[in-house]
This record gives structure tokens, sequence and C-alpha cells, in this order.
């Protein structure tokens, strides 16, 4: 594979750019424009000097030149101003054009320390002693007269390794620029800074003279080193490796780029590793000690390390200290811990060598004795040791302990190490305390509520044929404990062969476990009928039978599990009252502590309550739902599946900003949102194409359609968010194949999606033929496909409400090019009572554009209503964010030559304002204000950050001269009334 040394792409950082963009703006409005300075700040290798590149490279395509100066390491020893001197070298080409007097006698000074200034070629600077004042004078004016005419950018980079001298000067700069179109960039290293690093308290004394935009640089995002993967590569990375190399790199680029250089990509290149060791050679033999055993122990306890290392308290306090002002770690109270989890690997690989087991072995031994919660960390130091059976036991514990917490992930990863371990163990069953069958139930139930299916039944599967060997019974329980997995598997007949293996153990008299696997019996003859009513009609016999033997019993979880059920079956025949039964299961299963059932519960309640478009509820359920998974340790398995019915009532309801959060809750959470068994296509996916942001929709679509398939409840959402993107990239070529798949497939049990699977591929066709983008005879084969689709789902017979049906019919009309305003505006009633903002101001839309194309076109209460109308859809597209709908609206308002600008809303314009300078983001801003907004809502309707907006709110208030938000709308609204 060709590799490049770096990626020659600039990636991410969209915020700060904007940020930079909205300052070099400012710059250009003008000759009394201010001053910016920005500090910023990251830990070495994050990227801030790219940052700077980048910056320095827009400058100059706006005309503003760029002067960059460095600092060296030991500056007070090696170069006093070093980065001074390369800032008068940039400045010197620049500074030839600007008259001698404007220098003034302070040239001079600037000679001496960049000859370039020397206004007597030839002789050489006098030798008279320098002040650092007038140097100070100098380089001020030559600051002065190059920013006179167009914009300057000054950037000073590794202030950590600042001389005095230089943080003088900085100090005497700062303030001397508000008044000039001058930006002052500074970056620094925050990993440097340790608490006696000499740049604190000139940073603190700095922020109080200057005032700067603190600029924190985060590390990469998951997405963003995949970027620089592809950039590095030239080849786009598989998904796995991106996420491998994430983990090893923690986002840092230089990390990054340098283990993508190396042999291999678990291998760091020798530059990185050089520059790891390289830190290690100042600390002495005690520190090195410290090292090593933090090195094996990750982040962990001062008292550990110490007792672990052999030291007593202060020695090794000490040692720890010398260990972060290297760089090589941090302290964050009593905790210490490596600064980068791949320093501490290098670090491990070298020094670590030759004691490894030993060390392995002293931290097992002390945290046994002293931090015996910590048993996850005893069970990984016993088995680095080589001590095998304390390892299985210490396994076994932390994976119980995990589970009884909650945490699952980390439970499996014990229980899959103590399975590991077991053959390899004289006695492992006495040794763990139970069984070997045993010990793979409780993996594969650690592993379903981790989400991770595919080995809970691979793992129960074993453990129900161990279990075989116990007798019928303990077989048929095995089989009723994995059942509730195999639901999320890809095999659909499991469940019944399980069903069916329980069954041969009978009961006599039939007790607890035949009514499970009657209440199981019925939930399983609801799936194989696609939930519909049929189904319905079959199962409900089954789970009345279950729930009354479960009565007699005394079995509240079979109670639970049949009861809920019969829920199911009332809801799927369009019954409310079925609703009432889901939540009394809900209650029977919490009060016996059935999590599973408590979940099924939640889950098929929040379901319905959507199914019922009882979206409000759905969202008042979600604190309750959330705790009770949370705390019953099932949160990566129901507790997911209403956070996705939640995301879907919250994008009907028009909440994006409370999407968008959940959205990144569960990025967090999983990683990524390819997500097993869940798919987020046809509410982030939609959201993201009705905003006109197409990208990854595809990639959402296509991992729905892949790992859904099996899930008809989600085709229909799933295929209008496909069709939608077809749509907005301007093509219908495959919109006939997508409804015709999804129709066939949903139809007739989700008769209301496909209602609205119909209705997004005829507005898509007419949008088609209204673009005249179609070839002369194609509107009658148009005509035709939406037809036949009409005719199949009015056969299904949809629901009245959501107006579906009505949309579709009016997008026929709207195709054929008939009067279709007598449906839009039933579509707008509905739409309206149904509280769902952009369904409301689409059709409010269509329904103007209908009456704004019609006889009456001209009429004064038509126009009114039409302005009206327009008024409320386009004030909710902003809301949305939803700008190819705004365009359309405001198009329509062109042409209907109707003025939507209201009193409240009017937004401040480039021409009323000019003589405010303001830039075009802080009109767009103080627009904000003046309608009350704040800081955090601004960013929200900017899509910048609260930070970001706070700098836009205070740029303004200086512009203005006015010190509060309420004077700045004020002087708004004179500026617009003058």
């Amino acid at each position: 594979m060709r590799r490049r040394t770096s990626s020659s792409r600039f990636i991410g950082r969209a915020e700060q750019i904007g940020l930079f963009d909205d300052v070099l703006s400012d710059l250009t409005t003008g000759v009394d424009a201010g001053g910016h300075v920005l500090l910023i700040g990251g830990e070495a290798g994050v990227g801030k000097s790219r940052l700077v590149d980048e910056w320095a490279a827009r400058a100059r395509s706006a005309g503003a030149p760029a002067l960059r100066g460095w600092c060296v390491e030991h500056g007070d020893a090696v170069m006093p101003l070093a980065p001074i001197a390369d800032l008068l070298r940039d400045a010197a080409a620049q500074a030839a054009c600007l008259p001698e007097d404007e220098l003034g006698p302070e040239a001079d000074d600037l000679a001496r320390l960049a000859p370039v200034f020397n206004r007597r070629p030839g002789q050489p600077p006098e030798h008279a002693a320098q002040s650092l004042a007038s140097l100070a004078d100098g380089l001020l004016r030559v600051l002065y007269g190059l920013s006179a005419r167009r914009p300057l950018i000054v950037v000073l980079e590794d202030l950590h390794w600042s001389d005095a001298s230089t943080q003088q000067l900085l100090m005497f700069l700062g303030p001397r620029i508000s008044s000039r179109r001058i930006a002052l960039i500074a970056t620094y290293r925050t990993d440097e800074l340790h608490r006696r690093h000499p740049l604190r308290p000139f940073l603190g004394s700095w922020q109080r003279a200057a005032r700067p935009v603190q600029v924190d640089l985060p590390p990469f995002s998951r997405d963003e080193v995949g970027e620089l993967m592809s950039g590095f590569t030239g080849l786009t990375p598989e998904s796995a490796v991106i996420d491998r190399l994430y983990r090893r790199c923690a986002g840092n680029a230089f990390f990054a780029e340098e283990l993508l250089a190396g042999d291999d990509l678990g291998r760091p290149s020798m530059l990185l590793r050089d520059a790891v060791l390289a830190r290690t050679q100042g600390p002495d033999e005690s520190a090195l000690t410290v090292l090593r055993t933090a090195s094996a122990a990750g982040r962990t306890s001062s008292t550990v390390l110490a007792a672990a290392s052999g030291l007593d308290a202060k020695p090794c306090a000490a040692a720890v200290e010398d260990l972060v002002a290297a760089g090589l770690c941090v302290r964050d109270g009593e905790t210490v811990s490596f600064r980068h989890d791949l320093a501490r690997e290098i670090v491990q690989d070298e020094v670590l060598a030759v004691d490894r087991r030993a060390v392995h072995r002293a931290l097992a031994s002390t945290m046994q004795a002293i931090a015996p919660d910590r048993r996850g960390e005893i069970a990984r130091h016993w088995l680095l040791a080589g001590e095998r059976v304390s390892a299985l036991t210490a396994s076994v514990a932390a994976a119980r302990a995990a589970a009884d917490v909650g945490a699952d992930a980390e439970a499996f990863t014990q229980f899959e190490r103590a399975l590991e371990l077991w053959d390899l163990v004289p006695g492992a069953g006495r040794i763990a305390g139970c069984d070997h069958a045993t010990l793979l139930l409780d993996a594969a139930d650690a592993a379903g509520r981790a989400r991770q299916f595919g080995k809970a039944i691979e793992l129960g599967r074993r453990g129900v044929t161990e279990t075989a060997s116990s007798g019928a019974d303990a077989e048929a329980a095995a089989c009723l404990r994995l059942i509730p997995w195999t639901w999320f598997g890809v095999d659909d007949n499991e469940t019944g062969r399980l069903l069916d293996r329980a069954s041969r153990a009978t009961e006599d008299p039939p007790g607890v476990r035949t009514a499970l696997t009657l209440g199981w019996r019925a939930m399983l003859t609801l799936s194989e009928w696609r939930h519909d009513r049929p189904g319905a009609d079959l199962a409900r016999p089954i789970a009345q039978r279950a729930f009354d033997l479960a009565r007699i019993v005394d079995s509240a979880q079979a109670q639970a599990n049949a009861r809920l059920t019969l829920g199911v079956c009332a809801c799927i025949e369009g019954k409310p009252e079925g609703l009432q039964d889901i939540r009394a299961a809900l209650e029977t299963a919490k009060a016996g502590g059935f999590a599973m059932e408590a979940g099924r519960a939640y889950d098929n309640l929040a379901y319905y309550l959507s199914e019922f478009w009882r979206h409000d509820e759905v969202i008042d359920l979600e604190p309750e739902a959330m705790d009770y998974c949370a705390a019953a340790g099932i949160n990566r398995v129901q507790g997911t599946m209403v956070q996705l019915r939640v995301i879907r009532a919250l994008q009907l309801r028009g909440r994006l900003a409370d999407v968008e959060r959940r959205v990144a809750d569960l990025r967090a959470e999983f990683g990524s949102l390819d997500i097993e068994h869940l798919s987020l296509a046809d509410t982030w996916g939609l959201i993201r194409v009705r905003q006109g942001r197409l990208d990854q929709v595809q990639e959402l679509v296509d991992a729905a359609f892949v790992g859904m398939v099996s899930h008809e409840s989600v085709i229909g959402p799933t295929t209008v968010v496909a069709i939608e993107l077809q749509a907005a990239r301007g093509t219908v070529t495959g919109i006939p194949n997508l409804v015709d798949s999804a129709l066939s497939s949903i139809v007739p049990r989700f008769a209301e999606h496909a209602a609205e699977v119909a209705a997004a591929a005829i507005r898509a066709l007419a949008d088609f033929v209204a673009g005249e983008a179609t070839e002369y005879g194609q509107e009658p084969a148009y005509g035709r496909l939406a037809d036949r689709w009409l005719e199949l789902v009015e056969e299904a017979d949809p629901p009245s409400i959501p107006p579906w049906l009505v949309i579709a019919k009016a997008e026929r009309a709207r195709l054929a090019g008939e009067p279709s305003d007598a449906l839009w505006r039933k579509a707008v009633a509905a739409w309206r009572d149904l509280g769902s903002p952009y369904e409301l101001a689409y059709s409010a839309f269509r329904l103007n554009e209908a009456m704004l194309s019609g006889a009456d076109r001209q009429s004064a209460v038509v126009r009114g209503e039409a302005r009206t109308s327009l008024i409320e859809a386009r004030r909710i597209a902003d809301r949305l964010a939803a700008a190819p709908l705004r365009d359309r609206i405001d198009a329509l308002a062109t042409r209907a030559h109707l003025s939507l600008m209201t009193t409240h809303s009017r937004s401040v314009s480039r021409s009323e304002d000019d003589h405010l300078g303001l830039t075009d983001r802080e009109r767009e801003v103080l627009g904000l204000v003046a309608e009350g907004y704040s800081n955090g809502q601004i960013g929200q309707a900017l899509f910048i950050s609260r930070k970001t907006a706070s700098v836009h709110v205070s740029n303004i208030l200086r512009k203005l001269g006015v010190s509060s938000r309420v004077e700045a709308a004020t002087r708004s609204v004179r500026a617009r009334t003058d």
C-alpha cells in the first residue's frame, strides 16, 4: 500500500474554522474594525499547528499576510526572543513597502534582532544596549503599519517554551491591537503545563490584560480519524480498521499518522517510539520504578502504585510529580494514569519487558489486599502474572460483581476469560463455585444484555446442550432462559425449536414452566403472523391460557409475560385499552423483579403509544423507562429500544435538538450508529435529508435494509427516507423499485406505513415533473405508477389519522395538474391537531401553492390567508433548519409577490446595518438576540457551539458600544426604523 507521510487534506475543525472566518470577516469590514486575540490550547500532536496552517492559508487567500514565529525549547538559555525574530523576518518583505518614517528610530532595535531591518546596508547595527521597551515599540509600529491597509495575522507557536522576554512583549502587544485590523494568535500545549510551569502565571495575567478568546482544541472524533486515514492511505478504510486506529490514538492526529507510518497499524513508528521514550530519560530510578508499575496498572490510585512499587507514600508522590513534569503521566486527585494509552504501551514494550510478570503479581496481590473491589483488574493482573488458579477465581467473582451492577459488557469479558481458563485449571468447577453449563448460561445472559446477541445465542446453545445431561427439567429451564435472546437472532425457527424442547419435559400438574412456555408460544404465534390481526386472533387464547395458569400457580413472571401478549393483541386490533394490559404487565414484572419482562413491556408500551399517535406520552415515559432499564441492567437491550421510540416521537414533534442529543448519546454508548437490531434511518436520517445534509444518510438506509430486513415495522419508514434522499439528489429512477419492494412486504399489516410510502413516492414524481426534468411522454407512465400504488394502499384500508392517504391523493392531483387545495386543507388541519410541525409546514406550503395558482389567486382574501399561512410555515422551517423547504416557501412567496417579513421576525439586513460594522454572521446573531434567543438557542439555530455564539455576542456588544443584550436589540431596531 502506498502511504503518505501525512494527510494532505484538512480534516474537521468546522467550529474553529468558522470562528476564524468570522474573525477574518470582521477584520476585512473596514479600517475601524477591531483586533482579535486567540489562544489555542491542546495536547501535543492534537493538530494546533495544522489548524494554524489552515487559518494562515485562508488569511492569505483573503489578501491578509500571516507572520509566524516559533518559541524554542529552553529558549531562555538558547535563543531569547526567537519567535519575535521569526515574526520580524516574515514582516521584512511586507515592511519594505512602508515609508521609513513609519518605522521610527526603533528600527535600529529591530535590526539587532532581525538584520533585515538595518537601514544602513553594509553597516552593522549599533551595539548600544537594547531596550525591550524600544523593541516593543518598534514591533508595534511594524504591525500597525502592515495592518493599515489590509488585515494582518500574527501567529506565535509553542508558548509553553516561551522565554520571559517574549512573554513581556506579548503582554505589551495584546491590549494594543484592540483597535487595529490585527489577529494575534498564540498556541500552547496543555499537557506541558504542570502546576509549576512558568507559563501558568503569564496566561492568567494575559487573560486579564488581552482577554483572548480561548480555543480548546479537542482530539479528533472517530469519523475524523477515518477521514485522516483515508487521506493518508488514499483508500477508503474499513470500519473495523478505523475503530482500531481510533482506540489506539485516542483522536491524537500525530499519534494516528505515526501509527499509520509504522510497519503495521498496531505498531507505532520509530519516530513516535523515540518521542515517547525520550521523555523517560530525565526521571530518576524511583520514578522509573513507578513508571513501570503505572504502565502495567493503567489508571490506578497513588496508594496502590506506591505499595506495588515498594515505595513509601512520600517518595512515590515525588516520583509521580517527576513523571507528570515529564509529560508522561497525569494526576487527578489520588488517581494516576498515563497521559496517552499509546505512550503506556510503548513504555510497557521497552521499559517493562524484563520484570513484567513480577510487576503484575505485585499489583494483583496489592489490589487484593487494599482494593478488593477492583475485581476485574485483579483478575487481569493474576492472568498476566501467569497465576491461572487465582485468575479464574478473580474472573468469576469480577463477572458476577459486574453483572450485579449492570456492567454487562464488562461482565461478559470476565465470563469469557473464565471460560478460556476453565480447561487449564484442574478442579475448575470447585474453584469457580459452579459447573461449566451454568457458567455458559451466565455468560450468555451477560452477552445478551450487552447487545452481543450472536455471542449470547452461541453460548446459550452450548449451555443448553451441556444441561441436557442433568435431566429434562434442567434442559427445559435452560431453553426458557435462552429464548429471550433468540428473538434477536438470525434463525427465525430457533425460538420454536427451544419451545419444543422445553415442552418435552411435561409438568404434572402443569406449573410455572408450562405457563412460561405457553406465554412464549403466544408471542411466537404473533411473530409468525407478522403481528397482524389473524395472528392476534390465534395468539390470544394461548396467552389467556398462560395467564390463567400463571395466576393459579402464582407466578408473577408468567403472569407478566402472558398479560403483555394479551395487551399487544388488543393494540394490534386497534383497541387502546390494550395499553392498560401492557402497563399492568409492566407493574407486575417490576414488582416481581423480572427485568426482561419489564423491559419488553416498556418497549411495547412506547411502541403502541406511538402507533396510537400519542407521542407526548412516549416522551413522558422516557425518564421512568430509562431509569428502570439502567438500574435493572437492561439499558443496552430494551432501554435502547425505548430510546429509539422516544427519538421517533421527538422527531415528529419537531424537537430536533433533543433528537440530536440522544443520537449523540447512542453514538457515545456504542461507538457508532451501526447498532445491531436498531435503525436510526427513519428518524435521524430523515431529519438530515430534510435539512439538506445528505452525507451519511445512504449508509444509514443501507444498514437498515440489510440489518433490519426481518423487522417489517422498519421497512416502510426507511423506504420513505430512501425516496426523499433520491428526490433530494434530483433523481427518481430507483423509486418505483423501492416502493414496489416495500409495499409487497408491509401490505396489509402496516397500511399506515404503506400510505406514507406512496405519498413520499408520488410527491417525488410530482416534483420531478414540475421541475421540467422529464422527457416527453413520461408523465402518463408516472401517473399509472401512482394510481397502482394508491390502489394497493386503499385496499389495505389505512387509518384516516395520520392523513397519509389524503396527502398521497393530493400529491396525485398535483402530479396530474388538477386542483388539490381541498385535500391539502384537510391535511393541514390534521397535522395541526396531531402537533407535527414539519408535516404541517409542508402541507401548508402545498395548500398555499395550490391557492396561489387557482382562479382566485389575485383575491385579497386568498393572498392574505396565504401570506399568514406561509409566514407560519417559514418560521417552522427555520426552527427545524429545514433549508430545502424554507427555500421552496421563499420561492413561492417571490413568485406570488408576497412579503413574508414581519415586525418581530425581521432580521438585520446588510444595507441597514453596514454602518454598524457587523459581519454577516454577526448580523444573523444580532437578529436572534433581538428575538430574545439565549446563547445556547443561537448556537442551536446556527449550528455553532454555545462558546462561539458567546464570542459573537461579545463582539456585537463591543462594536455597537453597548453593555447589554437589550441595548443591542434596541440599537438594531432603531437602525431599521431610522
